[in-house]
């Protein structure tokens, strides 16, 4: 029977069991073991099941004070009432990154915003090639001609 203290690890996860303190950089997520079963239930749940379902209805209420829940939330942008549907797909894509995931380890971060970072840059990148924006449009057709690359599709804007 497992005792509800800090610490072991478990397949990429903390239980709140005694683990030796002399290991270096060990991931503490202080998750009790309810909230391991549940992860693991949602790991083996199917998609159909999950549907329309939210974090906070999946998981007991301690889970939202863990470490594991605030990194993964900042990480991810993840609240309690998102979808745990939407959790799962996001656990199994980045399960690879939770032994270093308290030091966020293997995470590709900017260093400002992603707006800043990404969309700004690729918005003025696009414009010096020619690319023309228009806000608020409504687009209600595009016309494709196969086969020919050098010529751009034509949208018919309302």
């Amino acid at each position: 029977m497992l005792k509800s203290t800090r610490g072991a690890w478990f397949r990429g996860f903390a239980l709140r069991v005694p683990f030796p303190s002399d290991v270096p950089n060990r991931p503490v997520y202080e998750l009790a073991t309810e909230d391991l079963l549940a992860l693991l239930k949602l790991h083996v749940s199917s998609e159909a099941s999950l549907a329309g379902r939210r974090i906070d209805e999946w998981f007991p209420p301690d889970f939202f004070h863990t470490v594991f829940w605030q990194l993964w939330r900042s990480t991810f942008a993840f609240q309690p009432w998102s979808s745990v549907a939407e959790m799962r797909r996001y656990a199994i894509r980045f399960m690879h990154l939770l032994p270093g995931f308290h030091r966020l380890e293997g995470i590709m971060r900017t260093v400002y915003n992603q707006y800043d970072s990404v969309v700004r840059p690729l918005e003025t990148w696009l414009e010096q090639q020619g690319v023309r924006f228009l806000m608020e449009a409504l687009v209600t057709d595009i016309d494709f001609e196969l086969g020919r690359s050098t010529r751009p599709p034509r949208p018919s804007i309302a």
